[in-house]
Parts: C-alpha cells; structure tokens; sequence
C-alpha cells in the first residue's frame, strides 16, 4: 500500500511541475510577443527599414515591349509572373517597373493614353489593368513595385497624330502656344518645359492618380531631364522664359524649374501615401546632371521634400580612368552623409562581356577581361558599396541584360549571376 501512496505522491509532484513550466513559458511568450510559425513569409517590401537592403531591377518600356506587348490578360499574368519568379531567383526584392515612358502610360490614365507597350497600339485599351495585375503578384511574392516614369519626356511629331485631343499633352502640342509648353530634341522627341505652372501641375495629378489608385511601394525617375545640348536645339524653352521677364539667367531658372518639379512630385505622392518613397536614378557624375540636365541633385539629397533616397548609375568598372567605381561610389557615399537620404548604386549589368568600353580609358576592356576569367565584376562591387556607411543597396540595370526572353538566364551573365547569388543569402 505505502508503495501506491508513493508513487500517487510522485504523480502530483510532476504535474505541478509541468504545469509550473507551462505557465513560465506562457508569460514568456506575452512578454516578447507571438513567436511565428517557421514557415511565415518576411515581408521584403517595407523599404522604410533602415536595416533592410535594396536589391532591385529596372524594367523598362522597352522590356514591356519584349515580353509583354499584345498580350491578353491570361499571358500577359502568365508573363509578368515569370519576371517576378526570376527576381525571386536573385534575392530581389524591389522593382523599378516602367509605367510612363513618353507621356503614355501602361495603365488606365484620365491625363495619358495607353502605351503601345500594352496592347500594342498607342491609346487602345488592351482590357485588362497591366500594373494593378503586376502589383498584386508582387506583393504576394514580397516584392515591391515602384512605379517608374519619365515626366518630362513625351511623344514624336507621328505619336501625337495617333492620340485625342482630349489628353492635356495634345492640346498643348496642337495648341499655337505650343512652345510654351514643350521643346523638341535632337531625336525629334517633344520635351515637356518644367517651368510652365500648367505642365507641373498636370506632372503632379499624374502621380497624384497613380498613387490613390495603385498599392505601389514607390515613385521613380530615371536621368532624362533637359534634353542634351538644349541650347542648340531649335525648339527649346528659350522663347517661353523670354516671355516670363524673369530676372534670374535661363540655367538658375532651369534647374530651379526642375526642382520645383520634383518638389510637386514629392507632395503629390506623399499626400496620398505618408510611407511611400520617392526616388531618382541620376547619372553618376554631379556636374552633368547640374550643368547638362540642369538637375540640382546635391541639392536634392540635402534638402527635405524632394527625395527619399537616390541611385546614381554608376555604370563603370574599376580600372575606369575617370571614375573608378569605388572612388565614384565613395564621392556619392559623403553626398548623402549627414542627410536623411537614403543611397543605392545602380549597377551596369549590360556591360559584363562588353568588348569595348569606349569612355573608360584604361579599362575599356575591363567588362570583356573579367567576363574571361573571374566574372565577378557585380560580386565585388556588391562588397564594395557594402563598406560604405550610408549605402543601403543596389540596382541591376535591366531586366533584359540578365534574362532572354523565353526567362533563362542571358549567357554572357550566367557565371557573374551565380558569383553575386553567393552573397546575396
């Protein structure tokens, strides 16, 4: 009997330390929050982390009209899922997809027509909402999507014939004020004039529409402000700021007009949506893009309400004679410090293989010697930027530099693609 009573003793004992343990571990868990499951996915998309890197891929019009064009909506899901599955395959997790490329847009738009690149034909609706499937894909995947367009940039002399009078752009095209409004460059290309009220104002409405209507993560532009050697084109601006009186030179007034611009972006955006990030991807050398595009970038990174973060397209290799990668990296690096903008490098994924580099002096054949030996060019230049204080990731410049069109992998990057996987993680 006393063995009985024992062992009844013994039972007691450890239930009540179990239960003991059970209710430790209970407390544990409400003080530090629910512990999730090991197969929960991590959300990839809040770029608002200061800890979280970068890594993105632009993908351009000219991608949309590889891959996309034409298609009906089931191929065209079917399509853009097979571009973000090949992101997945690099450890991105952020898109610079192309939305407004030459004042037409690759989504249903009350102030431009359709894009050529959707439906194949410009202004026909192709029946189906391209960026709100492309979107939603992402975001179930962890990417996020930030809607790239070109603001100033609009049609040729033949695109505007295609297009109703209806859109703001024509109008001011047809209109007999025509340089009050748009310039054309040397490709024949008209240029929207930053500095009319009215062209800002419409600029502003656009991204106003894009982010009330679409979940998108971010607003980015790329480098084409003023168009190259405006002074010599015979239809720029200089008409338009002669009528204006301004007491300023005609270069202040263009880069004050840009600037004020890409301040009208920045609210429009901001006000639809606190978090969202607007950035630019200027060129690499800061006196081109003040001087030639008249785009006042210095000024842009250090003074809030006009970016959240930039990406200069440092598209050089090391041994280039007048901007080595690491020293150009570092310059923008120190431009950044001590602001509240954020830094990413773009980096030149169509260079790998390259033969000749034509601007790069003593490292002109730099892209083509590493493509026949180590292919590591974008892996060390990963670990470079990595060194830097205020850098916080990277581009790939573009999509179809690293994928053919069928989604394997282009050839001449193979071998460079599984050198930066490696410490990608």
């Amino acid at each position: 009997m006393k063995h009985f009573v024992w062992i009844a003793l013994l039972l007691v004992a450890a239930l009540g330390l179990f239960y003991l343990s059970r209710t430790s571990l209970s407390t544990s868990q409400q003080d530090y929050g629910e512990i999730p499951a090991m197969n929960q996915q991590v959300d990839f998309s809040d770029l608002n982390d200061a800890n979280e890197e970068m890594r993105s891929v632009w993908f351009s019009y000219l991608d949309w009209n590889i891959l996309f064009k034409g298609k009906d909506q089931q191929a065209f899901t079917q399509a853009a899922q097979n571009v973000l599955e090949n992101l997945q395959s690099l450890n991105c997790n952020t898109l610079f997809l192309h939305v407004r490329s030459f004042g037409d847009a690759m989504y249903p738009s009350q102030y431009y027509p359709w894009s050529s690149s959707c439906s194949g034909t410009l202004a026909k609706d192709p029946g189906y909402d391209p960026l709100q499937i492309f979107i939603e894909q992402a975001h179930q995947k962890n990417i996020a999507v930030h809607a790239w367009i070109n603001p100033m940039r609009t049609m040729t002399d033949q695109e505007f014939s295609q297009i109703a009078h209806s859109y703001p752009i024509k109008s001011w095209y047809d209109s007999s004020k025509r340089s009050d409004y748009m310039m054309q460059d040397s490709t024949g290309r008209w240029i929207l004039i930053p500095g009319n009220p009215e062209v800002q104002q419409l600029i502003s409405n656009g991204i106003k529409e894009l982010v009330e209507n679409y979940d998108i993560d971010g607003i980015h532009m790329d480098d084409y402000f003023y168009p190259s050697g405006v002074d010599q084109l015979p239809q720029n601006d200089t008409s338009y700021f002669q009528k204006l009186g301004s007491n300023v030179g005609i270069e202040d007034w263009r880069r004050s007009s840009v600037t004020q611009m890409m301040q009208g972006i920045y609210q429009a955006a901001h006000q639809a949506k606190a978090e969202i990030q607007v950035g630019v991807s200027p060129q690499s050398s800061l006196s081109a893009n003040h001087d030639k595009l008249f785009a006042d970038v210095e000024q842009w990174v250090k003074t809030d309400g006009i970016i959240d973060y930039i990406v200069p397209q440092i598209y050089f290799g090391f041994q280039n004679s007048s901007q080595p990668f690491d020293q150009t990296a570092a310059q923008w690096n120190q431009l950044v410090e001590g602001t509240q903008t954020k830094l990413y490098i773009g980096l030149a994924c169509y260079k790998i293989g390259l033969d000749n580099d034509a601007h790069a002096g003593n490292g002109k054949q730099e892209w083509q010697a590493v493509a026949q030996s180590s292919n590591d060019i974008l892996k060390r230049q990963v670990e470079c930027i990595r060194q830097l204080s205020n850098c916080k990731g990277f581009g790939l410049y573009d999509y179809k530099s690293i994928f053919a069109e069928d989604g394997s992998i282009q050839p001449t990057i193979a071998k460079e693609l599984e050198n930066l996987k490696s410490i990608l993680g």
